[in-house]
């Protein structure tokens, strides 16, 4: 699985990801552990992705390899993380956590994490509609949708669901 820039070739690989310059042909590895779930930014210069063992939230910057990783907002909880949306401006991610993944009556978050301050806003806390976070539009909307594929605009500065699909 991967995907290509115009000027490189990402490569997902058993464990990591690796990028193929596609004119000198030079493999260079960009993160070398598991991930259940990657994004790169709009700007192409951080990728997002959640470790797989530990089901953190994680940015790596693509040039220098340094990593931060974001406090788990339910540490006692099983979860699963996904839906990762950036913002138009590379500034921001929207990103969905499933709770109490292996039970049967469960409901998801949908937390906003501010790269430049390390900090956490939860959006929709505990929500049984099960929404997830798909795509960051623009500075005012977010879509997200339920597992029943009804469709919202959530306002990232206030919260606010608009439905678009019934």
């Amino acid at each position: 699985q991967g995907f290509q820039d115009g000027c490189f070739s990402y490569v997902e690989g058993g464990k990591g990801l690796f990028s193929l310059d596609l004119a000198t042909g030079n493999v260079r590895t960009i993160m070398n552990e598991f991930a259940s779930e990657m994004k790169f930014s709009p700007d192409e210069s951080m990728l997002a992705f959640v470790d797989y063992g530990r089901k953190a939230l994680q940015i790596l910057d693509v040039a220098t390899g340094d990593k931060i990783e974001f406090e788990h907002l339910y540490p006692d909880l099983l979860t699963d993380q996904y839906g990762l949306a950036w913002s138009p401006d590379s500034s921001k991610l929207a990103f969905t956590i499933l709770l109490e993944a292996c039970l049967t009556d469960r409901a998801t978050s949908i937390i906003i994490a501010d790269i430049a301050s390390m900090s956490q806003k939860i959006l929709v806390n505990e929500d049984e509609r099960h929404l997830g976070s798909e795509k960051w539009l623009d500075e005012n909307r977010i879509l997200v949708s339920d597992w029943s594929e009804n469709s919202w605009h959530l306002n990232p500065k206030t919260g606010e669901l608009t439905s678009i699909s019934q």
